[in-house]
This record gives C-alpha cells, sequence and structure tokens, in this order.
C-alpha cells in the first residue's frame, strides 16, 4: 500500500509563495547590490546652476522693445498729421490712419523668416544691428514724410528691417544652458513686458504733449520773454 503524500497547510502554501516573490532572479548576486547598482544608473545627474548673463539679457531687451516703441509712437499724433498734410478729408482719416499703422506689421509679417533664416547664416549680431538700424531709419523718415506714400514707405522700412523678436528670442536661447534657460527665457519675457508698458507709456505721453513741438518752444520763449 503506497504512502499517500501529505497536501500542505494553507499556511505553508503562503509561505512559500513569499519566498519565491522575495528570492532574487540572480542567485550569484544580493539583492541588496542589484538595488544600489540600479539606483546608480537612473540616479540623474544634478548639474550647478550657470549664472544667467545678466548684462546680455539686458542689452537684448533694450534692442527688444525698440521695435513696440516705434510701432505705437505715432498713435497720439497720426490722425493730426494726416490732416495737416492735407491727405485725406475728415470723414476718412481714420481709414488712412489704419493704413500707415499696420503697414508696418504687414511688413514685418513678410520678412521675419527671412531675417531668422539669414541670422542663422550671418550670425544674430549684423541682424539685429540691421533691425534697430531700421527703426532709427524709418522714424527720421517718417518725421520728414508730406504725402502718404512717404508714410506708408517709411513705416515700412521698419518692418522690412525688423527682424529682432525673433532673433533676439533665439540669441536669449542661446546664452544660456539647459541649467539655467527657463530661468532665463522667463526673465527676459517678463522684463519684455513689463519695459515695454513703460517706454509706451513715456513715448505716448511725450508724443502727446510735444506733437507742435515748434509752437511749444515758442510759448516757452515767450513766457520767458
Amino acid at each position: 500500500m503506497s504512502a499517500t503524500r501529505k497536501a500542505p497547510s494553507l499556511t505553508e502554501a503562503c509561505s512559500e509563495i513569499t519566498d519565491l516573490e522575495q528570492r532574487s532572479l540572480l542567485p550569484h548576486a544580493p539583492e541588496s547590490d542589484q538595488n544600489r547598482a540600479h539606483n546608480q544608473e537612473v540616479a540623474p545627474r544634478v548639474r550647478a546652476r550657470t549664472p544667467l548673463p545678466v548684462v546680455a539679457l539686458l542689452i537684448l531687451l533694450v534692442v527688444r522693445i525698440v521695435e513696440p516703441i516705434g510701432f505705437s509712437q505715432i498713435f497720439p499724433y497720426m490722425n493730426q498729421m494726416i490732416e495737416h498734410l492735407g491727405i485725406a478729408a475728415p470723414e476718412d482719416i481714420g481709414y488712412y490712419s489704419g493704413l500707415v499703422d499696420t503697414c508696418l506689421s504687414f511688413a514685418q509679417l513678410a520678412t521675419v523668416y527671412f531675417w531668422s533664416s539669414l541670422s542663422d547664416r550671418i550670425g544674430r549680431k549684423p541682424v539685429v544691428i540691421i533691425g534697430v538700424s531700421g527703426a532709427a531709419l524709418s522714424a527720421v523718415c517718417f518725421g520728414f514724410s508730406t504725402s502718404l506714400p512717404a508714410m506708408l514707405a517709411s513705416r515700412s522700412i521698419a518692418g522690412a528691417l525688423g527682424g529682432n523678436a525673433a532673433v533676439v528670442s533665439s540669441m536669449v536661447g542661446e546664452m544660456t544652458d539647459e541649467t539655467n534657460q527657463g530661468i532665463g527665457a522667463a526673465l527676459h519675457l517678463e522684463l519684455i513686458r513689463r519695459f515695454e508698458r513703460l517706454t509706451k507709456f513715456v513715448s505716448l505721453s511725450l508724443h502727446l504733449t510735444r506733437c507742435h513741438m515748434v509752437d511749444w518752444l515758442h510759448s516757452v520763449s515767450e513766457r520767458s520773454i
């Protein structure tokens, strides 16, 4: 009569399952060594944060806010200038004023990709210098404009030569690395937003109160006498 094998109890079966789960698949390497090696492989390599190039970022900030100032500085006297030059009838001044205002944006939209690709070939600084020079040339030409085509052409110069919005953003990314790029970009955008509002307020206030500079100087000289 053969002996029958005794079935294991529930407690013994659970104990065996627990031992199998805790047993290492690599019997020659202890569990602690495996965990230590795995942690060393997946542990992130933390780098010290590189200091931000503050001076360079401030220079780029000044370059960046030139375009918004040039775009908005004509708003206080645009309608009065069109009326003074006799370009349009009083009821049509709003139409021509909007035409002069928006031609800069259309010109910039048509050329921004060109300046971005050109900066990849010849460098960022030449394109930035061209953009700032274009804004200055546009302001001077607009001040001497006496006809609608001259006003449109002078405003289009600033837009056609103004690709600094995209180029400056690329320069900020190139001046920073993976340790400080997020802080540098966020700081740059925040400073642009704040300084742009401040400079627009100052610029618009000056142009609004000094549209007729000759008359203002004449009144000042009369009061001084």
